[in-house]
């Protein structure tokens, strides 16, 4: 926690001094989930920090039966994940 509490607010941060359009993310999370095999809505996906839910919803949208579970520790990032179907826990994974 000790490492966490020291990065707490650096995504903050970082997000003022890069802009990221959403496309872009998308796009990018496109081509890594393109990789994955057809039949990948029956497997269940483990994200560690999550962020802002980019991942999460590109990955719900390629395989929505997917069971998505995102370790976040960041509380300022958790309100992201509303109305995204994803089993969320605001934990440290250090």
């Amino acid at each position: 926690p000790l490492l966490a509490k020291q990065y707490e607010n650096y995504f903050a941060k970082r997000s003022v001094g890069v802009v990221q359009k959403d496309s872009l993310k998308k796009a990018h999370f496109a081509k890594i989930l393109n990789r994955f095999p057809d039949n990948f809505n029956q497997h269940s996906v483990l994200e560690l920090g999550g962020a802002e839910g980019d991942f999460a919803r590109a990955l719900l949208e390629k395989a929505p039966k997917c069971q998505l579970t995102v370790v976040e520790g960041n509380p300022q990032n958790l309100a992201y994940f509303s109305g995204i179907h994803c089993h969320l826990i605001n934990s440290y994974a250090e």
